[in-house]
């Protein structure tokens, strides 16, 4: 484990006595195996010990020494790579210590995989060696200033002029502009471009293009091309966004990356393979948003346990020294919830992971892409859910925090800013979540009709609930009933499918379109879809810790926090399953009670759990979370490198206060 040679705090270690199982074993798991903790923690010393990455006094550069610190170290760890012969995983383990959301980055990670998704042979034999040796330095340039989750609505055209054997690229109207895509700014030389594609006269809908948009040599924008940074924004202070427009842009008919449609030379366009698979690419990109954020909410919890375990604030007894602020209910239910949910985003991301690389695996070998409707909602809910808990978790937890909380050394504030986004990127989350109600809706049709579901996380739509009725009498027997716990999930989001269902047929009786009824129901929609993803989280995490191959101690901690998991939000959302009759209002009082007790239980393993996330303290850069728990000296350590502290008196007060006092 990484951790500071200084003194540690006696409270935190203290914390450290009270753990009941093995932080390493858990630590191992986390990581997929004790072989992948110690490439991690080899690859971590190693980029600590170059200057490049000592973020120690980032929270005081201006928007320019973000942006340059943030290109350097993308640049180093290329040079790593090559020097090491780092495989991609290595790699990814480098940039994962990396404190900035920088443009390089979505070079290696959204550019490069696009073209070879996208290309044909010949297309990536041509530009993957140049993006390899940065000659090609690319952006993806979808969103436009007027459009983003609604792509057919993209207004950026490609016109093929069969005279030529080019397309034009032209941004038609102001609202047409690329706006949004990180790297574009300053950093990039070259965009995939998402536009309409128009030939003989036809609109052939959007496809990708590469497209020169600066020169190689000397980096200045190529004619027809305007091309800069949208200015400073919230959070990603060294990621460059820019904006780009087209002014009749000339690109070779084989710039359209062709794997999946192409344009002959005589300006015939047709399609070949499916290009459903666009949809796969999206799935796979959903879920490393879901581990983002996992890596997110642990670095928050990290910071936010080990601060509460050794600020101590108030008296419970006058006898007694002041208490350790973990040891208040009001702070376990801040922040055990999300230490339990933590996990079950672990599990999920896991899972989402593992049924991507099985459905890849079918197309490969059968051309089967059955299941990607399926795996196409369970994304787009798992991201849209996971991303709210998480920027939704982060705020909480940077409040518990106080005063202290609200310090960039806290490193709370960079977390949460820079989280933002990731509720809008990949689908902006209400949408998401619409796309997965409108797969539940047809699952429910198919239901009624007495057809068979799509997977057996839609197994409630096919139960009869008019005889159901809760079981439950006690704590004891609701916490050792996995079954009746899934029951009322079952129930609540087959409540609210149904009752949603119930209301777009009578909107559409009514005599109002198909359209205008789902518009009326998209509140109703949005809330069935959520149903319908918690279940699926809660049902997933408890067959996550059955599955897992973890010792006892391991196992009886990850069990204690699923039950918490489920527990709390019965708890949360009571009123939906009130109104679903899942449970009465007895039984809830019940729920309750055992979620207070959860609280205590878990109380004694909270330093540990976090520990076992095994973050390097330079990965958070915190003041607050940092492993030996000597936050105040930290605290005042930070102020050394303020601008204002480096003099006595600011010229200000030469310039403004001092001739003011003379005046009086």
């Amino acid at each position: 484990m990484a951790t500071s040679k200084s003194r540690v705090n006696p409270d935190l270690q203290k914390e450290r006595s009270t753990g009941a199982f093995n932080v390493e074993q858990l630590t191992h798991l986390l990581d997929g195996g004790s072989r992948k903790t110690r490439r991690r923690r080899e690859i971590e010393n190693l980029m600590f010990s170059i200057p490049e990455f000592d973020d120690r006094d980032s929270i005081f550069n201006s928007r320019d020494e973000s942006y340059e610190r943030g290109i350097a170290k993308c640049i180093k760890i290329k040079q790593l790579t090559r020097q090491y012969r780092w495989p991609v995983e290595d790699m990814h383990r480098a940039m994962s210590c990396i404190n900035q959301d920088t443009g390089l980055f979505l070079h290696e990670e959204v550019f490069v995989p696009t073209i070879k998704k996208l290309g044909t042979d010949e297309q990536k034999d041509k530009w993957l060696p140049l993006a390899e040796n940065f000659e090609v330095i690319g952006a993806y340039a979808q969103t436009e200033l007027g459009h983003g989750t609604f792509l057919r609505g993209l207004e950026t055209t490609a016109t093929y002029d069969e005279s030529r054997e080019e397309f034009i690229i032209q941004s038609p109207t102001l609202s047409a502009r690329k706006w949004w895509p990180g790297g574009l700014g300053k950093t990039s030389n070259h965009v995939v471009a998402m536009a309409q594609l128009i030939t003989k006269g036809r609109n052939c809908g959007m496809q990708a293009f590469i497209v020169p948009i600066r020169d190689k040599k000397t980096h200045l924008p190529l004619p027809g091309i305007s091309v800069g940074d949208i200015g400073p924004k919230m959070g990603s202070r060294s990621n460059d966004h820019g904006y780009l427009v087209f002014d009749h842009v000339h690109v070779p008919r084989d710039n359209m990356l062709m794997k999946y449609s192409k344009v002959s030379r005589d300006g015939i366009f047709s399609r070949s393979g499916d290009d459903k698979m666009t949809y796969g690419t999206m799935v796979q990109i959903r879920a490393q948003i879901i581990g983002i954020s996992f890596d997110n909410l642990t670095k928050a919890l990290t910071i936010a346990v080990r601060y509460s375990s050794v600020r101590r604030q108030s008296k419970m007894k006058n006898s007694k020294p002041e208490c350790q602020i973990l040891d208040f209910q009001t702070q376990q239910y801040k922040l055990f919830p999300y230490l339990a949910a933590v996990y079950a985003i672990w599990f999920a991301s896991r899972t989402l992971d593992v049924q991507y690389r099985d459905f890849m695996e079918a197309v490969q070998t059968s051309g089967n892409t059955n299941r990607l409707p399926l795996l196409h909602s369970q994304s787009s809910g798992l991201k849209a859910w996971c991303t709210d808990l998480t920027l939704e978790g982060i705020g909480i937890l940077l409040r518990a925090c106080g005063g202290h909380g609200y310090l960039q050394a806290s490193g709370l504030p960079n977390l949460l800013s820079n989280f933002i986004p990731m509720t809008i990127v990949e689908g902006e989350n209400t949408v998401l979540y619409l796309q997965t109600a409108r797969f539940q809706v047809k699952q429910y049709g198919r239901a009624v009709s007495g057809l068979s579901v799509a997977d057996q996380s839609l197994d409630y739509l096919t139960q009869d609930w008019t005889s159901y009725s809760c079981p439950l009498s006690s704590k004891d027997q609701l916490t050792n009933s996995k079954a009746a716990i899934l029951n009322m999930y079952k129930k609540r989001a087959f409540y609210l499918i149904a009752k949603v269902d119930k209301r777009l047929r009578s909107e559409v009786e009514k005599g109002q379109s198909p359209e205008t009824a789902w518009n009326n129901c998209l509140v109703e929609l949005i809330q069935a879809a959520q149903a319908h993803i918690h279940y699926y989280m809660v049902q997933n995490c408890y067959t996550g810790v059955e599955s897992v191959d973890a010792t006892t101690d391991v196992r009886e901690v990850l069990l204690t926090l699923c039950q918490f998991f489920a527990i709390y939000g019965i708890s949360k959302y009571s009123g939906d399953f009130l109104l679903s009759s899942a449970l009465n209002a007895d039984q809830l009082e019940i729920v309750r009670d055992l979620e207070q007790h959860f609280l205590s239980v878990i109380r004694p393993n909270a330093v540990s759990l976090v520990d076992a996330f095994d973050i390097h303290d330079k990965c958070h850069n915190s003041a607050l979370g940092c492993y030996d728990g000597n936050v105040y000296q930290r605290l005042v350590e930070s102020t050394n490198d303020s601008s204002l502290n480096q003099t006595e008196v600011h010229h200000s007060f030469y310039k403004y206060i001092k001739p003011l006092i003379a005046k009086l």
